[in-house]
């Protein structure tokens, strides 16, 4: 079970092959920031498929020293295991609560 804090609609950019610049993933869905209680309570941001209802199609999970940075209004970005990854939100209010959520998430 898992419980919502905040959604908006994003883009999935990463540094990814070239660390120097963003490059569009070709994700896209409801970003959801949320807390998952089957995972030890672990935060999660996860992109959720709205087009095809396909479920979660991609995740992170907020890891100790997790930093989360509002790079602009409506473009947040963080580090994965990967790569720099960011959202690209649609909605700048939207972007804004998201944004809250996370850095308020202890």
């Amino acid at each position: 079970a898992q419980k919502i804090f905040t959604a908006g609609v994003a883009r999935l950019h990463v540094a990814s092959p070239d660390p120097s610049k963003w490059t569009y993933s070709q994700v896209w869905g409801a970003a959801v920031f949320c807390i998952d209680k089957t995972k030890n309570n672990s935060f999660f941001i996860r992109l959720v498929d709205i087009q095809n209802g396909s479920g979660v199609i991609w995740e992170q999970e907020l890891y100790e020293g997790f930093n989360y940075v509002k790079d602009a209004s409506y473009f947040h970005s963080f580090e994965t295991d990967d790569c720099l990854t960011a959202l690209e939100f649609v909605d700048e209010g939207e972007a804004d609560a998201f944004y809250k959520k996370v850095q308020g998430r202890d």
